[in-house]
């Protein structure tokens, strides 16, 4: 594991916000340094291939999920992730079949992963 204790001695001099003097926001600050670059690198190509609401309808897929655990009685740990893993693999089969573009597909399952989940817990 690498050390980073140097940089973090070194970073309230460059730093001189009050708030970062708390280690926990230097690491915070140091974290978001090393995925800055990866995580513009990686929106490029998400905009390049129109799937910029793609990570919505994952994420929104996780409160069905967690309807759905309950509903049934199990853990939503296990179902969150399933049926997040569900939506993605829908999405991406949906996109290769239909003549729809992807932002038409992503914006239909979005709806109808809210619209379960609502309906689920009324």
């Amino acid at each position: 594991m690498i050390d980073l204790s140097p940089l973090f001695n070194l970073l309230p001099n460059f730093a001189p916000l009050e708030c970062l003097q708390a280690r926990f926001m230097q690491q915070a600050l140091v974290g978001l340094l090393l995925i800055a670059p990866m995580a513009a690198a990686m929106g490029v190509q998400v905009v390049n291939f129109r799937m910029a609401f793609f990570a919505d309808a994952i994420s929104h897929s996780a409160f069905a999920g967690v309807a759905l655990g309950l509903i049934f009685s199990m853990s939503p740990h296990w179902t969150m992730p399933a049926f997040g893993l569900l939506v993605g693999l829908s999405i991406m089969a949906l996109q290769r079949h239909s003549a729809l573009s992807s932002d038409t597909v992503i914006g239909v399952i979005y709806a109808s992963v809210i619209f379960l989940g609502l309906s689920a817990f009324f």
